[in-house]
């Protein structure tokens, strides 16, 4: 079996202490199999260096002259440094760039190793629905923060109209990067080259303008559109690599082939996203009336109770019936009918709150959700629904006349659960029907809820 070749290397003078480290831990790595290392030569060895060296037991010195083991070796040197490392001239010499080749092939190849083992994960991550708790902006930054090994990654977002730039989410290494939460970019600035021609590319923070060179703290950057695919990109990724040399282009080949990795499947990610978004609302949605239909009201008004429990604090609900509703479809036809469904919910959405629900519970009846209110605030939106929906006119049909019936129950007060609540709510909707429609009822007492759901006060 041949031997393997025998080398001794000197430290090329252009070598910084960290890269000379890491060309020795990388030629280390394969040195067993393709070559030996009988020696190292380094006119100033720092202290890893000498860990280094001296675990593997590789002599080492700062000249030819203290170097005993040298006889069978080539060496393997800058031209440039031969005198001053103190080679003599017959002695077999080999250019450091064959090292430098062969350790950039072997970089190359761990680095792509080490790329793809976390790959999985983040394919995983962000082709996965997350989950409510998080959004997609921080998911995405996170996942690709992770990915990447980068100091940091903020989730940003144009608006075309308020000509800024949003900082939606920030996954950030520590507290090196605190960017603010708006940015007055003119929105074609992300339209022209080379940040969106070059979405793979390093830049240099002189190349950005000023006030994004702020933002950056005078970091390089990347800058990934999410939504390339279209002709003007809304979302980005500002990415801001973890560099042997902050303050210049140098970044690692790992990082490299991360981010030629990652930036075609932040796209695929985005349009997942967007699909889900869009099925979740169609399963969640009255498709009629865009109010949520029963099965959604009903999960949010089950969450709501739990939380307002959590936190101490009161709920209402209302249930509300649209008085008549059968006359309006025999004497005007289920057209009509549709409409005055749709134009009620949006009547009554708007004598709501921005925080309250609306779900349509059966054929004309809803279901409103009222949280951090008391029966006295909750009889005072019923009151504002019952004006709305009065002055509700049609131009088609200009003999419609609306009212609704309101039925208002409250957590605690009234019920401690969902079932009963619901139960209650119903029964004074129909102490509103009864009592002459167009008007809210509410218990005056505490009322318990039979097994069987039927309630008696």
């Amino acid at each position: 079996m041949k031997k393997p070749l025998s080398l001794l290397i000197v430290r090329p003078s252009g070598k910084t202490q960290r890269e000379w480290v890491q060309t020795v831990q990388t030629l280390l790595q394969v040195s067993a199999s393709q070559f030996k290392i009988s020696a190292f030569i380094d006119p100033d060895p720092s202290e890893d260096f000498c860990l280094i060296a001296s675990y593997e037991q590789i002599p080492f010195g700062k000249s030819w002259t203290e170097i005993k083991t040298h006889n069978e070796a080539y060496v393997v040197l800058a031209e440039e440094d031969r005198a001053s490392a103190g080679v003599p001239g017959n002695v077999p010499v080999l250019p450091f760039d064959v090292i430098e080749l062969l350790r950039h092939e072997i970089t190359a190849k761990f680095s792509l190793l080490s790329v793809l083992t976390r790959l999985q994960t983040f394919i995983q991550t962000i082709t996965g629905l997350g989950s409510p708790e998080t959004s997609f902006a921080e998911m995405i930054s996170t996942a690709t923060r992770n990915f990447l090994n980068a100091r940091g990654v903020i989730y940003l977002k144009t608006s075309a109209h308020s000509k800024t730039l949003k900082v939606e989410a920030k996954s950030i290494e520590g507290n090196f990067l605190l960017p603010k939460d708006d940015l007055a970019l003119p929105s074609h600035f992300f339209r022209e080259p080379p940040f969106i021609q070059n979405p793979t590319t390093l830049h240099s923070p002189s190349s950005a303008p000023p006030l994004l060179r702020e933002f950056i703290r005078n970091n390089p950057f990347y800058l990934l559109p999410i939504d390339y695919h279209i002709p003007y990109p809304k979302h980005f990724l500002l990415v801001i690599p973890d560099t042997l040399e902050y303050n210049s282009l140098k970044t690692t080949l790992e990082m490299k082939n991360a981010v030629e990795l990652c930036f075609p499947l932040l796209g695929t990610s985005l349009s997942l996203h967007k699909n889900h978004l869009a099925l979740k609302k169609k399963a969640e949605l009255d498709t009629m009336t865009g109010a949520y239909n029963r099965a959604s009201i009903e999960e949010i008004l089950s969450n709501e109770i739990a939380q307002t429990k959590l936190q101490g604090n009161n709920l209402s609900i209302l249930m509300i019936d649209l008085d008549h509703f059968k006359k309006i479809n025999d004497k005007f036809g289920h057209l009509a009918g549709d409409e005055v469904l749709i134009e009620l919910t949006k009547s009554v959405s708007e004598a709501l709150r921005s925080e309250d629900r609306i779900g349509r519970y059966g054929g004309e009846e809803f279901l409103v959700i009222l949280p951090g209110t008391t029966t006295k605030t909750a009889r005072s939106i019923s009151e504002r629904i019952l004006s709305r929906v009065q002055s509700l006119t049609f131009l088609k049909y200009p003999d419609i006349r609306l009212t609704v019936s309101i039925g208002i129950a409250s957590y605690p007060e009234h019920a401690p659960h969902l079932t009963g609540l619901l139960a209650i709510a119903d029964q004074m909707l129909y102490n509103s029907k009864y009592s002459g429609r167009n008007r809210a009822s509410a218990p005056k007492e505490r009322i318990e809820p039979t097994e069987q759901g039927v309630v008696s006060q």
